[in-house]
């Protein structure tokens, strides 16, 4: 191939390795998500008002969550910490949910290694497609942050369960 040269990006058995991986590592970050927003919502006390049912989509676990931590003094030694892990869930996940639920554009010429990414984007009255362009050393790259998230996010619902009383959850 000349330098220069572009390309639509080819579907590739790597392309298909490294979504499973982040769909897999995204699992270690949104379980133990899953039971520090369980108890909270069960153990931590006055939650609801913050919240009447227990949130499912990650966007209401994190709103509830930042609500328990600004309510609840009990939950002040958590405070700083699951607020950074919070921030990091939003940040990744955006760049997740692209890749994951996205379409890839192989029909488009680009750079070598580059690929583009197009989600369906909806609207209350159109819907639009955005795009994003990522390389799978990116998402190799992506796929570690979610890891190291996912082992802190399991530290986190250990801790609060202790806190709470609730018995030992090991996640391998």
């Amino acid at each position: 191939m000349l330098w220069g040269t572009m390309l639509p990006f080819r579907l590739t058995d790597e392309f298909y390795l490294e979504v499973g991986k982040l769909t897999a590592g995204w699992a270690q970050v949104e379980i133990p998500l899953e039971f520090i927003t369980g108890i909270l919502f069960m153990f931590a006390g006055g939650t609801k008002r913050l919240a009447k049912r227990l949130p499912r989509a990650l966007d209401q676990k994190i709103q509830f969550c930042r609500g328990c931590l600004a309510e609840l003094p009990q939950l002040g030694p958590f405070r700083e910490g699951l607020t950074m892990i919070l921030d990091r869930v939003e940040e990744l996940s955006e760049h997740r949910h692209r890749i994951v639920h996205g379409i890839v554009d192989n029909f488009t010429p680009v750079p070598l290694g580059m690929i583009i990414i197009r989600k369906l984007e909806y609207g209350n009255l159109e819907h639009r497609f955005t795009e994003h362009r990522t390389s799978l050393r990116y998402m190799r790259e992506l796929r570690k942050d979610i890891v190291a998230l996912g082992a802190a996010t399991n530290k986190a619902a250990q801790a609060l369960g202790q806190l709470a009383g609730v018995p030992p959850i090991q996640f391998d």
